[in-house]
């Protein structure tokens, strides 16, 4: 694997709609990733019905190997005309891209995606091609690192007209606002709510048409190492921690008794930090030779809790992981720079948790929920049991 495939998108409902005109769709498999946009003529629920419709479609049908000019052809011809705007009911942006940066964009009807290469505008050739009589844009894709491909739905440049704006926000003016306020740290998903952001205060918190904003960037493979919990057996606490620190990649260590035991085979003492960044999160600690140490079962419920926000596709908050706290700092790994996460469990007791509402099972759930929703926005994650 050249490339990590990092995406993620936000929508924003049209105000008064219970359902988003606007669908996405993504298919990773082993050959790469397959993104759909899809954007249904209207709002509402017969909106939602074609968007979802034309994502499913496509999207299956490629990421199976269909050829794509014929999956487009087929989705044409099924979706009905307008009789009075005489447009068809759902436009869409396809995407497919493979984990050596290769892949092919196909536009149909939707505002032109931006691409970004070296922090700046990159002018991705596009060639028109006539599919069922219809216009269809065609660009090739050869990716570098950090390349990154924003794509929206008609309601991004739309956000504002009557309101805010006279014309609407145009596709060059959000091309400049993103290179403006592009940091290379930042992920696809940092990227897409920041748009979204900008567009919902546009609307002035009241859409006047559905908004997705999505983007995807390439990043170099990188595997996150996570220990939370001593072993059942005492005598395990070596083998544990062997292993651990065996597996290529960053190393978190989480909680007290973890640290001791890594602390131990590592011959180094733990230094406590008394910096309070949340009244919710326990202050981190330092151990020399492991990137990012903190306290346990409480902290990484709350990277939990961050994470379930990060990816709600209806939170816009592009500030969701600037806090310093030991949760947040974890987040950020596993979110924003790792491909991979692999998590060491030890599945002892904690005696220090006796007189607290926190057991063995409690941190199993939160454990398999955080692979879940990681897992979710393509990361490869692993659990040891120990």
């Amino acid at each position: 694997m050249k490339f990590f495939i990092d995406d993620g998108y936000v929508s924003l409902n049209h105000v008064g709609e219970e359902l988003c005109g606007d669908k996405v769709e993504i298919v990773r498999k082993e050959n790469g990733t397959t993104i759909v946009l899809a954007d249904g003529l209207g709002s509402g629920v017969k909106a939602n019905i074609l968007a979802t419709l034309t994502s499913k479609l496509l999207s299956i049908m490629i990421a199976s190997g269909a050829d794509i000019e014929e999956c487009i052809a087929s989705v044409i011809s099924t979706l009905p005309v307008c009789k009075v705007r005489k447009v068809a009911y759902s436009t869409f942006t396809v995407i497919h891209i493979d984990h050596n940066g290769k892949g092919y964009i196909f536009e149909f009807d939707n505002p032109p995606l931006i691409y970004i290469r070296d922090g700046k505008l990159y002018n991705l050739p596009r060639e028109k091609k006539t599919i069922m009589n219809k216009n269809v844009y065609c660009s090739i894709i050869d990716g570098k690192e950090n390349d990154t491909i924003v794509f929206c739905s008609d309601g991004a440049p739309h956000a504002g007209i009557g309101k805010t704006m006279n014309l609407g926000w145009s596709i060059e003016d959000i091309a400049d606002y993103i290179i403006k306020n592009y940091r290379i740290d930042m992920s696809a998903r940092q990227i897409a709510a920041m748009v979204g952001e900008t567009c919902n205060a546009l609307y002035m918190g009241e859409p006047g048409d559905d908004t997705t904003v999505g983007a995807l960037k390439l990043i170099t493979p990188l595997a996150v190492n996570i220990l939370v919990g001593p072993p059942v057996n005492p005598e395990d606490d070596y083998t544990m921690a062997d292993s651990f620190m065996r597996t290529e990649g960053l190393k978190v260590v989480c909680g007290g008794t973890t640290s001791k035991i890594i602390a131990r085979y590592l011959h180094e003492d733990i230094k406590t930090s008394l910096n309070y960044y949340s009244p919710d999160v326990p202050p981190i600690a330092v151990i020399k030779g492991i990137d990012l140490v903190t306290e346990g079962v409480i902290t990484l419920g709350k990277v939990l809790d961050v994470t379930q926000h990060y990816l709600d596709i209806k939170s816009v908050d592009s500030k969701a992981l600037d806090e310093k706290d030991g949760a947040t700092l974890i987040a950020n790994l596993i979110l924003k720079r790792a491909s991979h996460v692999n998590l060491f469990v030890g599945t002892t007791l904690n005696p220090a948790h006796k007189d607290l509402p926190i057991d063995l099972s409690m941190k199993m759930k939160i454990v398999e929920n955080l692979k879940k929703c990681l897992e979710e926005c393509g990361k490869i994650v692993t659990i040891q049991y120990h």
